[in-house]
């Protein structure tokens, strides 16, 4: 495969979600491409349409197809919008093999990308939502004793202003591991609580089951990329692999041994292990059907977790707050979260362009010659 400089010093990032819609979809064009756009039914806080972008690359029937999403988690998209926007921009399609195409799924979560939430427009973890909706809903036992406490008004205070005592008291009685699982392992009961994964399908849900229906005959063996920031050691792009078995041998084969995986690396009880239900990336080994499929997240570490669930705790007690939150504190907020995900340190995004290509030419190597 023909090789091109990863271009260090080349800056792809936007500093809002609308500044990256618009430069990810004259990079599509750019490339003669013409990016799908599903329009998402509410505006941004503007009154300005938000969309869920797609940009096809490569030959229309290839057996080989490598999908990269950014913004499935709304805060977290403009790292891995930067990511697809410099593999285009940067000539990254020139370089794809034979029988093999790269589809970029451009801020699945839309509605969280223009409000710089982790959450949809129903306050749902998208990552909790990839679940056959006809079956029992996974049941988190351990949050409803806190739900209560996670609104304004509370032991996290009026507007949540002491959401980091909080936090501190309730790893200092359960645990670093704990609190994560109980705060993150995502809860189905609760449409205004943490976490809540949703009782039916929601919009990014069904609009990407959707488009890849559209895009999966056909396919033989498929690579499924979901780019996340916020987790890890700052500046560092670690995978993770929450499948097992020969689709866990198969990712580390193609992107190294130390792809972290949860539920193999670690075992109940230890610290670590974690069980993910209706993650995306379970999801998407179903829109494929009569493909091989091998999913995996990036992660792009920035600062330190504690400080981070803090504030999207903080956010959530004022979300919560509506109208009755301070006015510019929401906001306020929002931004610090956008820079504890997205840092302007411009280091730190040369490392997130840096890794993304890199783990991009893995994957593209992965599908064609495994």
């Amino acid at each position: 495969m023909s090789r091109v400089a990863i271009q260090p010093g080349a800056d792809w990032h936007c500093e809002t979600a609308a500044q990256a819609t618009r430069r990810f979809i004259l990079a599509c064009e750019s490339q003669g491409v013409t990016a799908t756009t599903l329009i998402h039914p509410l505006p941004d806080s503007e009154g300005n349409p938000i969309s869920l972008d797609v940009g096809f690359f490569g030959e229309p029937n290839a057996s080989r197809l490598l999908v990269i999403v950014s913004g499935m988690h709304g805060v977290e998209s403009l790292p891995g919008a930067a990511i697809q926007v410099g593999w285009i921009e940067s000539g990254g399609a020139q370089l794809l093999p034979p029988d093999t195409a790269v589809l970029m799924v451009h801020q699945a979560n839309p509605w969280g990308c223009a409000y710089r939430r982790r959450f949809n427009e129903d306050n749902i973890d998208l990552n909790r939502n990839f679940l056959d909706f006809s079956l029992p809903l996974p049941v988190n036992d351990n949050y409803p004793s806190i739900h209560d406490q996670l609104k304004p008004g509370t032991t996290l205070g009026d507007f949540g202003e002491r959401s980091g005592d909080f936090l501190a008291e309730l790893v200092a009685g359960e645990g670093i591991d704990s609190v994560i699982d109980l705060l993150m392992a995502g809860q189905h009961q609760f449409p205004y609580g943490f976490g809540y994964g949703g009782q039916e399908t929601a919009w990014s849900h069904r609009s990407l089951a959707q488009l890849m229906a559209a895009y999966a005959p056909g396919r033989e063996r498929v690579c499924y990329l979901e780019i996340h920031s916020g987790l890890g050691p700052y500046g560092y792009g670690q995978l993770i692999s929450l499948q097992l078995g020969s689709t866990l041998e198969r990712t580390r084969r193609w992107f190294g041994q130390w792809v972290f995986n949860p539920r193999a690396d670690r075992q109940p009880g230890e610290a670590g292990y974690r069980e993910v239900p209706g993650h995306s990336t379970g999801g998407f080994i179903g829109f494929f059907p009569e493909a091989e499929v091998t999913p995996v997240t990036l992660e792009m570490g920035t600062y330190p977790p504690g400080a981070s669930l803090a504030l999207l705790l903080e956010e959530h007690v004022l979300y919560r707050a509506g109208d009755n939150a301070p006015l510019g504190k929401l906001e306020a907020v929002r931004a610090l979260m956008q820079e504890y995900h997205f840092p302007v340190d411009p280091d730190w995004r040369v490392a997130n362009w840096c890794r993304g290509w890199q783990v991009i030419q893995q994957a593209i190597r992965g599908l064609a010659h495994d």
